[in-house]
């Protein structure tokens, strides 16, 4: 069996195989290449998808697709191919190709950080270069804060960021400090390019000093606040009364002792059996006493409104016995009945209802009368 022979190309010093993976990889005739980053425009002839709601909708992925170029071309072709030959050669050559290159996000719409997702932790740690174009910037100032917050996670690996535009940048403070503002969260130096620097770096810490003035000012406010905060309640707690103070101290012990004395309760000493017999018989007693008085509280209680009654219902018994005598009276009328014809044995008044009256009345119903059923049971009392 054949054993591999080791790699002529890897066998060389290192200082050669990185001249080796320079001369492949980078264009001697210029320092520095800028890619653009920007998002892949939809195809057209995208195919569609027929839905449920009878629509016919593009296709399309959910996130947008992501397109590099350079802005000029390179003299001499790039070889990338060579990154796939094996790790070793991988971790040696792409940090001299990535050193070489400005990455620009063109599109300033949320597209760099997708850029960032389809690249190795490995291949980001080596992005060092960035290039921003500040009159992109008056197209899309609402990107250009996101677009510095997304390369403040490159905070570590960023030597430098190039920024290109016109000077001075702006007449106006107040887009000058949104220009400017974001870019001071980003940790690496920024070059205006292609002149006016010094202008710039001047402007640059100039806003850097008004933000550290702010800075201090807020923190300053913040402390006093504080500071008078605790003085208050410093000063409403020596006015708090003892008691006061003293039952919230003991409504928070209290969890502590409640706990205590379940965990672990006390035990009993024989010193202390005759002192809990002697409690124990104390309020034995007191109970008891308690219970007689309560006893001779209602009791008197129940006479006094039994008098209450008696006093306020006066009249209305009064009126009952009224009622009763009345009925009594009633029950000695003389009354007849009118099925069995008998008369009251009780013997009436000489001034009574006599039967001449009571015939003559009689004789006064109307004929549909005597047709009635009835009528065959009434009789004459002579």
């Amino acid at each position: 069996m054949d054993i591999m022979e080791p790699s002529r190309l890897l066998s060389l010093p290192k200082e050669l195989r990185l001249d080796i993976w320079r001369h492949v990889l980078t264009d001697p005739s210029r320092d520095k290449l800028v890619l653009r980053i920007y998002r892949k425009p939809h195809s057209p002839s995208t195919p569609s998808v027929r839905y449920s709601n009878s629509r016919y909708k593009n296709k399309r992925s959910a996130l947008p697709q992501i397109e590099t170029a350079f802005e000029m071309q390179r003299s001499c072709p790039v070889n990338v191919n060579l990154l796939m030959t094996n790790r070793s050669v991988y971790e040696e050559a792409l940090p001299i190709l990535y050193h070489s290159v400005k990455f620009c996000p063109w599109d300033l719409g949320g597209v760099f950080p997708f850029f960032l997702q389809g690249l190795s932790s490995f291949a980001r740690s080596h992005l060092c270069y960035i290039k921003l174009y500040t009159y992109r910037c008056d197209s899309s100032p609402f990107y250009w804060p996101i677009i510095c917050s997304d390369l403040t996670s490159l905070n570590g690996s960023l030597r430098q960021i190039e920024i290109e535009g016109d000077w001075p940048l702006t007449s106006r403070v107040r887009k000058r400090r949104t220009l400017l503002c974001p870019l001071l969260r980003i940790d690496a130096s920024k070059k205006l390019v292609p002149a006016h620097d010094d202008a710039f770096q001047q402007l640059l810490a100039d806003i850097e000093d008004e933000r550290e003035a702010k800075a201090g000012l807020q923190n300053s406010v913040t402390a006093k606040a504080v500071a008078v905060a605790v003085t208050e309640a410093e000063a409403v707690e020596c006015e708090m009364p003892i008691e006061s103070r003293k039952r919230e101290q003991d409504v928070q012990e209290l969890p502590i002792r409640k706990k205590a004395r379940w965990d672990d309760p006390p035990p009993i000493m024989p010193e202390t059996n005759i002192v809990l017999e002697t409690n124990m018989v104390l309020e034995t007693d007191m109970v008891l006493e308690t219970d007689m008085v309560l006893e001779t509280d209602m009791t008197d209680m129940v006479l006094e409104t039994d008098m209450v009654l008696e006093t306020d219902m006066a009249p209305e018994l009064e009126t009952i016995s009224l009622v009763e005598q009345f009925e009594e009276d009633l029950s000695e009328w003389d009354l007849v009945s009118m099925d069995s014809c008998l008369s009251s044995p009780i013997i009436r008044p000489e001034n009574g209802f006599s039967g001449e009256a009571f015939t003559r009345s009689a004789s006064n119903v109307t004929r549909e009368d005597d047709d009635d059923l009835e009528s065959e049971d009434w009789e004459f009392v002579d």
